[in-house]
C-alpha cells in the first residue's frame, strides 16, 4: 500500500485444525478463478516444529534466564565464558542482556563521569592556586581512596554495585578536601617566610584535627546507612561502608603521602612561577 509492504498472516480457526485432513480440503482458488483442494497442490509431511521463532537482529534467538544466589554477577559471567564454547555448537553466537548488560552500561557511564570529575577538579584548583603543578600534589590523594573501598567491600562480603560507584565519586571530592587543606596552609606559611620543610611540619601538625574532624564526622554519618535496617538497605549498605573504608585509608595515606610529594615538588612548581613571571613581565 503506497509502496509500503506489510506482512500479513493468515490462520484457520482451531476446529479445522485439530485433524490433517480437514486442512488437506482447505480449497482456494486458482488463477482461473476455480477452488481447488490443498491436498492437490502441496504434499502434506509431519515434522516436529518450533512453536514459535523469535528473532534479534534477524537472526533466531533462544534467550536462557535464571536467579543469581550466593554469588555476583562477575563470577556468573566468567564461569559462563569458560564454559559456553563446549555447549554450543559451531555458528552459534551468544549475548548477555539483563543486569549484566546493565552492568556494562553502568561501568562505561561510571569511567566517563569519573574522568570528567577529575578534570573539572584540576581545572578549577589550577584556577585557583594559579598553578599546574599543586593541583597534581592535592588529586595525587584521590586514588588512595580506592585502597580502602576495595579492603572494606572485600571484608563484609559486598559486590561492586552502581551506588558503590557513587560513594566513590563522593569519596574524591572529601578526599581532595584533605589535601587542599594540607597544601593550603603550607603555602601561606611559605609566604610568611618559613622554610619548606618547617612549613610542611606545620601544615601536618595544624591540619590534623580539622582532618580528623571532618573525617570522622563523615563516618559517623554513614555508620547508621551502613549496618543499620529498613527499606533500602542493601542498596545503601554497600556504598556506606565503601566511603567508610575509603575515608580511613585515605586520610592516614593522605597526611603522609600528600606532604612528600608537595616537598618534592615544591622546586619545580617555584621554578615554574618564577618563569611565569619573567615571561609576563617581557
Amino acid at each position: 500500500e503506497n509502496g509500503r509492504e506489510f506482512d500479513i498472516t493468515l490462520r484457520y480457526e482451531d476446529k479445522y485444525r485439530e485433524d490433517i485432513n480437514a486442512i488437506k480440503q482447505l480449497q482456494v482458488k486458482n488463477r482461473a478463478g476455480e477452488l481447488v483442494s490443498l491436498d492437490g497442490l502441496i504434499t502434506f509431511e509431519a515434522h516436529e516444529g518450533l512453536a514459535s521463532i523469535n528473532r534479534y537482529d534477524r537472526e533466531r534467538k533462544v534467550m536462557v534466564t535464571t536467579g543469581i544466589y550466593d554469588t555476583s554477577l562477575d563470577v556468573v559471567m566468567k564461569k559462563v565464558d569458560e564454559n559456553i564454547s563446549e555447549i554450543l555448537p559451531a555458528g552459534y553466537s551468544y549475548r548477555y542482556t539483563g543486569d549484566i548488560e546493565n552492568m556494562a552500561e553502568t561501568n562505561a557511564a561510571f569511567g566517563a563521569a569519573v574522568l570528567l570529575a577529575i578534570i573539572l577538579i584540576y581545572l578549577i584548583l589550577a584556577a585557583l592556586y594559579e598553578s599546574i603543578i599543586q593541583p597534581f600534589i592535592i588529586m595525587v590523594a584521590m586514588p588512595l581512596s580506592f585502597t580502602g573501598v576495595i579492603l572494606a567491600l572485600y571484608l563484609t562480603g559486598n559486590n561492586f554495585s552502581l551506588f558503590v560507584m557513587i560513594g566513590i565519586i563522593l569519596l574524591l571530592g572529601m578526599v581532595g578536601k584533605n589535601a587542599i587543606l594540607v597544601v593550603d596552609f603550607a603555602n601561606k606559611a611559605i609566604k610568611e617566610g618559613k622554610a619548606v620543610n618547617d612549613a610542611i611540619l606545620e601544615a601536618g601538625e595544624k591540619r590534623l584535627r580539622p582532618i580528623l574532624m571532618t573525617t570522622f564526622a563523615m563516618i559517623g554519618a554513614m555508620i547508621p546507612l551502613a549496618f543499620g535496617g529498613g527499606a533500602g538497605h542493601e542498596m545503601n549498605a554497600p556504598m556506606a561502608l565503601a566511603i567508610i573504608g575509603g575515608l580511613l585509608s585515605s586520610t592516614i595515606l593522605t597526611l603522609l603521602v600528600v606532604p612528600a610529594i608537595y616537598r618534592i615538588m615544591y622546586p619545580l612548581d617555584a621554578w615554574l612561577r618564577k618563569w611565569y613571571e619573567r615571561e609576563k613581565v617581557a
